[in-house]
């Protein structure tokens, strides 16, 4: 998929069905922090910066808490249970630097668990997003 319509319909769906997770992977300045913004955008929510820098930012919209994680360079015990008490707040959760690894691992914690795949297209300021559900 390369329509960020399309991708934020596929989110959608996917939180209708359960998925609260949402593990994003990409290279540096693929997009995983546009991804997030445009969904919050949805929401209403229109202040959304990556959170580099502090682990995680938190927004609330009327329907919803958005949590936006950023792990790169953020793989100690300490950050992994943090991340793993704040998946068990009630919202949508996305965590730049995720992969499939971390996904087969939250979801044999019972977690439900979607893999986004973010690549850069041939053509100039577009992306490919392949989501990959792991339930």
């Amino acid at each position: 998929m390369n329509d960020i319509k399309q991708v934020l319909d596929s989110i959608n769906s996917l939180i209708d069905n359960g998925v609260n997770i949402f593990l994003l992977s990409g290279n540096v300045g693929v997009g995983k922090t546009f991804l997030v913004k445009e969904f919050a955008k949805t929401k209403g929510i229109t202040q959304v910066n990556s959170p580099t820098f502090s682990f995680i930012h938190e927004y609330a919209s009327l329907d919803s808490k958005i949590f936006h994680y950023d792990l790169y360079l953020k793989n100690t015990q300490d950050s992994k249970a943090k991340l793993l008490e704040s998946l068990s707040l009630e919202g949508i959760h996305f965590i730049e630097w995720g992969d499939k690894s971390l996904a087969q691992t939250l979801q044999s914690l019972g977690f439900c668990v979607s893999l986004v795949e973010i690549t850069e297209s041939s053509t100039k300021d577009s992306r490919i997003y392949t989501i990959i559900s792991i339930f």
